[in-house]
């Protein structure tokens, strides 16, 4: 089905304070497999490039033929039009975090998008602790902290650690981050999703914390992985919730009544990203897209 047919039954939400949104998204269920339906993956951004594209791969670090099915398919759109940034949202080294198989579970598979041009952004997660090679990871992919803000054209990119949610510095910082920021999007990215249907679950301690935040300084997307399938929630006090957690495992997925869409497939997420418009596609190991969100602002 062609998304414009898909995006013909949407609704529009007004959210946030800070920054006045709408958010269109699709009128769908939810799947215990596969997605019942996809469509061929949209160019938003036109000829002129007018935003930023970002790549967003959640727990990926298997170096098994799941990671590389999800990998090969975005080295192909990277190659048609390439990628500005790339976000990997935890769990990167399985099954311990040791650092000595980061070759085999994140620089190889993802090499032709480890260029330059592309900014990488790492999060780490449970499984990157285990081992006590933290550090070396961050370093090892370039990042000299766990939590960190990066722009990417439009956009602000707060990475945060949500292995360390109980330090008071970490979320001083968001605050203080979140506060001064002048960017026209900001995006949070974390490992432990605040709202999740998922057999792992919502993480009581991360939404406490932070969603507040993100309500408060108008987030605008957030973004975690954990568990292994992908989901998408109604806007939350103004905030789109994803979970994209599909880029090496999945698990059968659930919905809650938060949930906008979910299912459980690998897979991983393609932002394209203007002044006034992020547009979001799920794209699964055909290439094909199964699910789709606009979020516009209005000034």
């Amino acid at each position: 089905m062609a998304a414009v047919a898909l995006l013909a039954l949407a609704v529009v939400v007004a959210v946030v304070p800070r920054l006045r949104q709408w958010v269109w998204y699709d009128l769908r269920g939810y799947s215990v497999g596969a997605p019942e339906e996809t469509w061929a993956v949209e160019d938003r951004l036109g000829p002129a490039g007018d935003g930023v594209r970002v790549a967003v791969v959640g727990d990926p670090g298997t170096g098994n033929s799941d990671e590389y099915a999800v990998t090969r398919v975005l080295a192909a759109e990277h190659s048609k039009r390439g990628y500005d940034g790339l976000l990997l949202l935890g769990d990167l080294i399985y099954p311990d975090g040791d650092v000595t198989l980061i070759e085999e579970t994140i620089i190889e598979p993802f090499a032709p998008l480890l260029e330059p041009s592309v900014e990488l952004m790492p999060v780490l997660g449970n499984h990157d602790y285990q081992n006590g090679d933290e550090a070396a990871i961050m370093q090892r992919l370039g990042g000299e902290s766990t939590w960190y803000a990066e722009e990417v054209g439009p956009v602000l990119f707060v990475v945060l650690d949500s292995q360390q949610v109980d330090d008071p510095a970490q979320t001083t910082w968001l605050q203080a981050t979140l506060e001064t920021s002048a960017a026209t999007w900001t995006i949070a990215a974390m490992h432990h999703p605040p709202y999740s249907a998922g057999p792992l679950g919502s993480e009581s301690d991360v939404r406490e914390a932070w969603s507040g935040l993100f309500a408060e300084y108008g987030v605008d997307l957030a973004l975690a992985g954990h568990d292994h399938d992908y989901q998408r929630s109604e806007p939350i006090d103004g905030v789109v919730y994803v979970v994209s957690g599909g880029g090496g495992k999945t698990r059968p997925t659930g919905r809650e009544d938060f949930t906008a869409y979910s299912a459980s497939t690998l897979h991983y997420l393609d932002l394209q990203i203007t002044k006034r418009r992020i547009y979001g596609q799920a794209i699964d190991t055909n290439g094909m897209a199964f699910d789709a969100f606009t979020i516009h602002a209005d000034r």
